[in-house]
Protein backbone atom coordinates (compact mmCIF):
# COMPACT_ATOMS: atom_id res chain seq x y z
CA UNK A 1 0.00 0.00 0.00
CA UNK A 2 0.76 3.88 -0.12
CA UNK A 3 3.18 5.34 2.31
CA UNK A 4 -0.03 7.17 5.32
CA UNK A 5 -3.14 5.01 3.97
CA UNK A 6 -4.73 2.74 6.47
CA UNK A 7 -5.76 -0.46 5.76
CA UNK A 8 -8.27 -0.69 7.70
CA UNK A 9 -11.78 0.10 6.24
CA UNK A 10 -13.57 2.92 8.42
CA UNK A 11 -15.81 0.01 9.92
CA UNK A 12 -13.52 -1.93 11.10
CA UNK A 13 -11.37 1.34 12.50
CA UNK A 14 -15.08 2.10 14.27
CA UNK A 15 -15.46 -1.54 15.78
CA UNK A 16 -11.45 -1.41 17.12
CA UNK A 17 -12.15 1.86 18.85
CA UNK A 18 -15.05 0.53 20.28
CA UNK A 19 -14.22 -2.30 21.37
CA UNK A 20 -10.54 -1.29 22.24
CA UNK A 21 -11.34 -0.68 26.10
CA UNK A 22 -12.84 -4.03 26.45
CA UNK A 23 -10.19 -6.23 24.67
CA UNK A 24 -7.68 -4.23 26.82
CA UNK A 25 -9.41 -5.09 29.99
CA UNK A 26 -9.72 -8.65 29.37
CA UNK A 27 -6.05 -8.83 28.44
CA UNK A 28 -4.95 -7.21 32.11
CA UNK A 29 -7.53 -9.69 33.48
CA UNK A 30 -5.83 -12.56 31.67
CA UNK A 31 -2.28 -11.44 33.12
CA UNK A 32 -3.02 -10.69 36.48
CA UNK A 33 -4.54 -14.02 36.87
CA UNK A 34 -8.11 -13.20 37.15
CA UNK A 35 -10.85 -14.61 34.87
CA UNK A 36 -11.28 -12.31 31.67
CA UNK A 37 -15.29 -12.26 32.06
CA UNK A 38 -15.14 -9.70 34.66
CA UNK A 39 -15.11 -7.58 31.42
CA UNK A 40 -18.93 -7.73 31.63
CA UNK A 41 -19.14 -5.78 34.92
CA UNK A 42 -16.27 -3.32 33.86
CA UNK A 43 -18.28 -2.21 30.34
CA UNK A 44 -21.77 -2.17 32.30
CA UNK A 45 -19.72 0.61 34.55
CA UNK A 46 -18.59 2.41 31.03
CA UNK A 47 -22.05 2.47 29.73
CA UNK A 48 -23.28 4.15 33.15
CA UNK A 49 -20.14 6.80 32.44
CA UNK A 50 -20.92 7.17 28.97
CA UNK A 51 -24.40 8.03 30.13
CA UNK A 52 -24.39 10.49 32.46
Amino acid sequence: GEAGLNYLCAGYKQFFHHVGPCMQYMADELRAGRPPMNVMQHARSLLRRASI
